[in-house]
């Protein structure tokens, strides 16, 4: 979904995609849900459910995909970062923060 996002961005020379329509061949993951909700997508239409796509690779080894647990998953998207799984720090907000402000001085 986000390469698709990408894609249309890029094509189509805006990052507003409000109104437009996605399809998917999966449900699509809380990472990809925010993607389209920042990009404005107005409606999805997938074929597999997260649980029938999961049914799909059971069987395939850990060695040729990276399991996903896709409740963990969604909690851990929703979480305030101090209460998620990953340890997280912030550094050098400071620099961060006026690149962010040059970034959006460019774009007013």
């Amino acid at each position: 979904e986000t390469e698709a996002i990408r894609d249309a961005c890029r094509r189509l020379q805006t990052v507003d995609l409000s109104g437009a329509e996605l399809y998917s061949s999966c449900e699509p993951c809380a990472l990809c849900v925010a993607a389209m909700h920042i990009a404005g997508i107005g409606r999805l239409y997938y074929a597999a459910s997260l649980a029938q796509s999961g049914d799909a690779f059971e069987g395939v080894p850990a060695s040729a995909r990276h399991p996903i647990d896709v409740d963990v998953l969604r909690s851990e998207a929703g979480a305030p970062l101090q209460s998620r799984l990953m340890r997280a720090e912030q550094h050098a907000d400071t620099a961060a923060v006026e690149i962010l402000r040059r970034w959006a001085a460019a774009r007013r």
